[in-house]
C-alpha cells in the first residue's frame, strides 16, 4: 500500500511475540524433541532437538558459574559448527548478548571487533585464540572443534562437562528480559568510515523477523524436510536463516565451506527443496555443468545480499522448473531482511515488496525531500526490524537513523506504483563480494602502511560471478620499484579473504581528489573505463 509517498507492508497476520528469544527457542526445542535439527556430514553427526536442548542447557549452567551480569557479551568466531548454535542458545537462555565475527579475520580486524563488543568469554578456533590471547579484555577462551590446544586453552568438550551435572539440565529454565531494550546480538556491518561497526539487534528485532517468517505468504520458502547452511553463521543472514529454518522444524545440513560436489551431493541426497543463498550460489546453480551430474529436487530458491540479474533468475527458474524464485533486500541494520518477492511472476529486477510491520520511502539524498513512484533516491525504512543502533558509536547511529526513526540505507533505489522496490546502485562506496561488504577505506588504510606506497585508492569493479572485486590504484614512492603481485600479497597477509585485491592493481602517477581531499571514486571509475 502507498500513501503520501510512503510504502507500507501488508497487514500482519502473525503478532510479534513479547517473549524473550531464549524462552521462544527453549519452548520450541522442548516441544519437538525428536526432530532432527542439524546434521554434519564432515563430522558424521546427527543432532536432534533434544540434543540441542541438552547441550545448550549444560553450557548455560556452566556459564552461570562465571557470575556474568546481564550486560555481559559472549563472543563466537568459528565456522558452521553445531557448537555455534549451542553457544547462541545458551547465551539467550541466560539473557546475555551474543557477538560473532569471521574466524578468518586478521589481528587488526579482530581487535576492532573485540574493542566494540568487549566479550568476556570467547568461543573460537585455535587460530583466532592465538590472536585473542594477546588482548587483555577477554577473560576466558574456549577452543571449538580443534585438536590444537596451545597456551593452556580449554576445549569446548572439557569446558561444558567440567563441574556441570547432566542431571541438572532438565530443571533449567530460560530467563525473561525486556525485549524492547535488551540487545540479543552484536553483529558486524562494514561502513565507509573503515572497520566494521557493531550492529545492535534487540530481542524485539528478531521477534519481528520471526513473525514475518511465520507469515503464510512466505511459508513456501521453508518447504521440505531439510536445507543446506551455505551462508556462514557469523553473518547475520546465515545465522537468522538457520534459526528461522529451525523454527520451521527443518533439518539443517552444516556446510563449512563451499565445495561444489559436496554442495550438490547434499542437495541430492537430502532431497532439499529450498535453499537461501547469495548471487554467487544462484549463478553457480544456473550456469555450472556440474549440476547436470546430480538429480536435484529444488523447488524454491531465495536470493539475497545483492542484486541478481533477471537473466540469471530466469535461467534458474527454467533449469529447475522452480515454483518460486524469491528475491529480497536486507542488511544487518535491518535484522537481515526487509523485502521479498512472493511469486516467480513478481517483477524481475525488483527485490519484492515490504514485509509486514515495515514502511519505506525514497528521499532525495541532497535535499531530504520525499520522492514519489519511479523517482530514484535513497531508500529509507522504518519499523521493528530497524536496529537499535551501532554499539558505542552514537555519531554513526545518528547518521543512519534519523529523529523520526527512519533508517537511511545509503542505497539508491525506487519503488513503482504497485509498491515493488528496486535497487539501482550503491550510494555508499562499499564493495560487495559474495555477500560480504568490503570497505575501500579500510583497504586504503592498510595499503598506505607499505613503505613503497605513497597513496592508494580502492574501488569495486563489476564481476558476474561475485558481484564486485576490489581493485587498487597505487601511487608509488619516488624511485621505488613495486609490482602488482607484491601489493596483492601485502594486502592478503593483513585482511580476510573477501578483501583481497582480486580485481587487480593499477599504478598511476597521482590520484584524483575531491575538493575536500578525498579520493574521487567517480573519476577513478572513469579512469578504469578509459584504460580498458
Amino acid at each position: 500500500m502507498i500513501g503520501e509517498h510512503i510504502v507500507y507492508g501488508p497487514k500482519p497476520v502473525i503478532s510479534i511475540s513479547r517473549a524473550s528469544l531464549g524462552i521462544i527457542f527453549y519452548n520450541h526445542f522442548k516441544k519437538n524433541p525428536d526432530d532432527v535439527a542439524l546434521s554434519d556430514p564432515v563430522r558424521n553427526l546427527i543432532i536432534k532437538n533434544k540434543d540441542i536442548i541438552k547441550n545448550s542447557c549444560l553450557l548455560a549452567l556452566k556459564l552461570k558459574q562465571f557470575n556474568l551480569d546481564e550486560n555481559e557479551v559472549i563472543g563466537i568466531s568459528i565456522g558452521n559448527e553445531p557448537e555455534f548454535l549451542y553457544i547462541v542458545l545458551a547465551s539467550l537462555f541466560l539473557g546475555l548478548t551474543v557477538t560473532a565475527f569471521n574466524p578468518r579475520y586478521k589481528f587488526s580486524e579482530i581487535s576492532n571487533c573485540i574493542n566494540i563488543s568487549k566479550p568476556k568469554i570467547m568461543f573460537c578456533s585455535s587460530a583466532v585464540a592465538k590472536i585473542i590471547s594477546k588482548i587483555d579484555d577477554v577473560k576466558k577462551i574456549i577452543i571449538v572443534n580443534s585438536t590444537e590446544l596451545e597456551n593452556n586453552f580449554e576445549s569446548f568438550e572439557s569446558f561444558i562437562s567440567n563441574n556441570v551435572s547432566e542431571e541438572n539440565f532438565e530443571e533449567f529454565e530460560s530467563i525473561s528480559v525486556d525485549v524492547n531494550k535488551k540487545v540479543a546480538f552484536i553483529l558486524y556491518s562494514s561502513g565507509t568510515t573503515g572497520f566494521p561497526k557493531g550492529v545492535c539487534l534487540t530481542h524485539k528485532n528478531v521477534n519481528a523477523l520471526i513473525a514475518c517468517a511465520l507469515d503464510y505468504r512466505y511459508k513456501e520458502r521453508y518447504s521440505g524436510q531439510a536445507t543446506a547452511a551455505i551462508l556462514p553463521f557469523f553473518h547475520a543472514a546465515g545465522l537468522f536463516i538457520a534459526l528461522l529454518n529451525l523454527m520451521h522444524r527443518k533439518e539443517i545440513v552444516l556446510l563449512k565451506y563451499f565445495d561444489p560436489h559436496l554442495f550438490l551431493k547434499t542437495l541430492q541426497d537430502k532431497k532439499i527443496e529450498t535453499i537461501q543463498g547469495v548471487p554467487s550460489i544462484a549463478i553457480f546453480l544456473a550456469k555450472s555443468p556440474l549440476v547436470d551430474e546430480y538429480k536435484l529436487s529444488l523447488k524454491h530458491i531465495t536470493n539475497g545480499s545483492s542484486f541478481l540479474s533477471p537473466k540469471i533468475a530466469r535461467k534458474l527458474i527454467n533449469r529447475f522448473k522452480l515454483s518460486i524464485f524469491w528475491q529480497g533486500f536486507g542488511m544487518t541494520e535491518l535484522t537481515c531482511g526487509v523485502t521479498s518477492s512472493t511469486s516467480s511472476n513478481d517483477k524481475f529486477g525488483s527485490c519484492g515488496q515490504l514485509y509486514p510491520y515495515m514502511s519505506s520511502k525514497v528521499i532525495d539524498p541532497n535535499t531530504g525531500k520525499t520522492l514519489g513512484p519511479l523517482e530514484t533516491g535513497e531508500l529509507c525504512f522504518k519499523g521493528p526490524l530497524v536496529m537499535k543502533g551501532y554499539k558505542n558509536n552514537e555519531i554513526a547511529t545518528r547518521e543512519t537513523i534519523d529523529k523520526d526513526g527512519w533508517l537511511h540505507t545509503g542505497d539508491a533505489g525506487y519503488y513503482d506504483q504497485d509498491g515493488y522496490l528496486f535497487i539501482v546502485d550503491r550510494i555508499k562506496e562499499l564493495i560487495k563480494y559474495k555477500g560480504f561488504q568490503v570497505s575501500p577505506l579500510e583497504l586504503e588504510a592498510v595499503l598506505i602502511t607499505h613503505s613503497k606506497i605513497l597513496d592508494a585508492a580502492v574501488i569495486g569493479v563489476p564481476n558476474k560471478e561475485t558481484g564486485q572485486l576490489p581493485l587498487a590504484f597505487i601511487v608509488k614512492q619516488p624511485n621505488e620499484s613495486l609490482t602488482e603481485t607484491e601489493v596483492q600479497e601485502f594486502i592478503a597477509g593483513q585482511v580476510s579473504s573477501a578483501k583481497k585485491l582480486r580485481g587487480g592493481v593499477i599504478f598511476v602517477k597521482e590520484l584524483p581528489k575531491t575538493a575536500s581531499g578525498k579520493n574521487s571514486r567517480h573519476e577513478l571509475k572513469n579512469m578504469l573505463k578509459n584504460k580498458l
